[in-house]
């Protein structure tokens, strides 16, 4: 029951933060583990951190990779924890092409990527109700396959290079008529 992060280690994705979500759902779901995949720039307080919360036999820093591909087909679902700062995170989009439901912070430009209760959920900064989703899409794969299905859909109709031309072709023909 692995839940993935892919996101450089930096204040503002939120990962600090999102340990205490973590020891939540771990008290919930002992089964359950955590990675983190990204570079760190918070210099190893994260990981501290990881330690210092007794998380350490279910939070795992993988740290850089070149490719995130093996670890997004072995997760179950994808956190992004970040608590600002987020456009059109790409990490978003890549747990959605492998399949996965997204769980994010409802900033920025993350509520145009997922659709809550289609292709994932949304929570405000803060909501303990981070911890309930994550334990809920745990408890149902089915949920969260039919979720990660859904996202999976989104990106090939709407992100794939062929769909993003025809879509700027049908744009360009439409000023042309």
């Amino acid at each position: 029951m692995e839940v993935l992060t892919v996101a450089n280690l930096s204040p503002r994705k939120g990962h600090r933060e999102f340990l205490a979500v973590i020891k939540s759902v771990v008290q919930m779901v002992p089964e359950s583990r955590f990675v983190f995949v990204g570079r760190d720039d918070m210099h190893g307080s994260v990981q501290q951190a990881i330690i210092d919360e007794g998380l350490a036999g279910s939070v795992d820093y993988a740290g850089f990779q070149a490719d995130v591909s093996p670890w997004f087909r072995r997760a179950r679902l994808f956190v992004l924890p970040s608590v600002w700062g987020e456009g059109c995170p790409t990490s978003i989009l890549e747990a959605f092409s492998f399949g996965m439901p997204v769980i994010a912070h409802s900033i920025d430009g993350v509520p145009e990527l997922v659709r809550h209760g289609e292709d994932g959920y949304l929570v405000q900064v803060g909501d303990p109700d981070l911890a309930i989703k994550i334990v809920e899409l745990l408890h149902n794969p089915e949920r969260a396959m039919l979720m990660g299905d859904a996202g999976r859909k989104k990106v090939a109709a709407h992100f794939l290079l062929q769909a993003c031309i025809d879509q700027h072709e049908a744009v360009f023909k439409g000023l042309v008529r």
